[in-house]
């Protein structure tokens, strides 16, 4: 706006002193005209030529004043474009977040209600603000941050995923609100108004008392899956609860890994949660692996998975829906070794379950990983197969009572066989990893093998892979 108007004041003067030139020029040539070429001009001549020069002379300086006042405002308008550029990255995030989503941000509380507001979303977010984000639409993966009543969660999960944010076009910040909380309104739409754009679903379906708040929150899953890719036509999106801390590589991590989600069929979903991933247990900050089980806690899920699941979507407890046979089909999710997400949520719909005995124990990755140049081909399911087979295989095979009573030698791996659920709980339990099962798979499974590294005392750990009987790959 300030360059804007020095560009007015600027023009105004430009304006002023080309008048002045022209009323200059056009009086030297009256002049020429009216005086009469003697070498003896008379008194009347000698008269208008005296009044002339004063005029002539008057506009002279009031051209020359004007040159000087241009000079100085172009001095002062280049100090500013100077500044401008300076804070450039700052003024273009300023205006991306402020016009981008007008449009939604404005139509959101209404959003499933009114098809007419509806049917002109799309169309009117191609301004020419969020042209880049609409015409590259196929790259761009909306991060949508889930949120409730819990206003101060909110506050610090923004704070680290903005500080992180390295594009606000390619990763655009949604925050979806469930029902009406001022509080968590006005957090979205004034203290971080210029870095999100916030949407609210208000339209709640009546629902069972018994367990009602995971009936509520499948309806407000299905509101986002609906406006991000029903309506706003992405093709991915990532999905973060208020309560999740990210870490420095978790956009790098997500991109590197959307297409492989999208072109391995054998996939369905990419998270950033290791179930197991808690201090002690994880080493390697550059490892990732395949799983049978959805964690969730940071995902990523693609537009043609949405297709398959649009029709039929759960009206309650929609993760161990998605975690059934019949919707997973088999694939499976990609996860880091080492979480890209931390979950300080002890408060929430599930009571704090596992919180105090688990989930506040999970290690975050602290390093910047360059996922860019990171060679993932080993999570391609057949190769990824033949290495879990040769892990297996040059593994010391012990049964748990053995590994009680046997000297373990530092970095080792031992291989501990169980033939039902009862004894990988056992086995679980010993080594104080998550114990619990969903729709058959155990946390972290693949092909019921489940692996990671054990603290057996303060200086070193050895790794663990427990596998079932019948595993297909023993």
């Amino acid at each position: 706006l300030l360059v804007n108007e020095n560009e007015k004041r600027v023009n105004k003067i430009l304006n002023e002193l080309q008048t002045s030139i022209i009323q200059r020029d056009e009086l030297s040539y009256f002049i020429k005209n009216i005086t009469t070429p003697s070498s003896t001009p008379c008194e009347n001549n000698n008269n208008i030529n005296d009044d002339n020069s004063l005029i002539n002379q008057s506009l002279n300086n009031r051209v020359k004043e004007l040159e000087k006042i241009i000079n100085n405002e172009r001095n002062m308008h280049q100090i500013e474009i100077f500044n401008y550029k300076e804070n450039e990255e700052e003024y273009k995030r300023k205006i991306n977040l402020l016009e981008n989503f007008k449009t939604l941000e404005k139509t959101n509380q209404n959003i499933f209600n009114n098809q007419n507001v509806l049917d002109t979303v799309p169309t009117a977010l191609t301004n020419n603000h969020y042209k880049p984000v609409i015409q590259h639409r196929d790259s761009v993966i909306p991060i949508v941050v889930i949120c409730f009543d819990r206003a101060e969660y909110l506050r610090r999960s923004l704070d680290k995923l903005i500080s992180l944010q390295p594009s606000t076009t390619e990763f655009p910040i949604i925050v979806s609100q469930d029902s009406n909380d001022e509080t968590v309104w006005n957090v979205i739409q004034k203290e971080y108004d210029q870095h999100v754009v916030g949407i609210q679903h208000s339209n709640r379906k009546n629902v069972p008392k018994q367990g009602a708040s995971y009936y509520y929150i499948s309806q407000h899953f299905e509101f986002i899956f609906k406006t991000i890719f029903d309506k706003l036509q992405f093709n991915q999106v990532i999905l973060l609860e208020e309560d999740l801390e990210i870490s420095p590589d978790f956009f790098g991590y997500f991109k590197k890994l959307l297409p492989m989600l999208r072109e391995d069929d054998s996939l369905f979903c990419v998270s950033a949660w290791n179930d197991n991933g808690k201090e002690g247990y994880v080493r390697d900050p550059n490892k990732l692996r395949r799983t049978d089980f959805f964690g969730g806690l940071g995902w990523m899920i693609t537009k043609s998975i949405w297709d398959e699941f649009r029709d039929k979507w759960p009206e309650g407890y929609w993760d161990d829906w998605l975690r059934e046979p019949e919707q997973r089909k088999g694939r499976q999710c990609i996860h880091p070794e080492i979480s890209r997400t931390y979950t300080f949520g002890e408060q929430g719909s599930s009571g704090g379950q596992f919180f105090n005995n688990h989930l506040k124990y999970i290690k975050l990755n602290d390093e910047y990983i360059d996922w860019a140049n990171e060679d993932i081909s080993y999570l391609a399911k057949d190769q990824w197969e033949e290495e879990l087979k040769i892990k297996i295989m040059f593994g010391e095979r012990l049964s748990l009572n053995e590994f009680k009573s046997t000297y373990l030698e530092p970095n080792h791996r031992y291989i501990i066989t169980y033939n039902t659920f009862s004894d990988f709980q056992m086995c679980a339990k010993y080594f104080k990893i998550m114990s619990d099962e969903k729709a058959g798979v155990p946390r972290t499974s693949y092909d019921d093998i489940v692996f990671f590294w054990y603290p057996y005392s303060s200086s070193y750990s050895v790794e663990i892979v427990l596998v079932k009987s019948d595993s297909n790959l023993l």
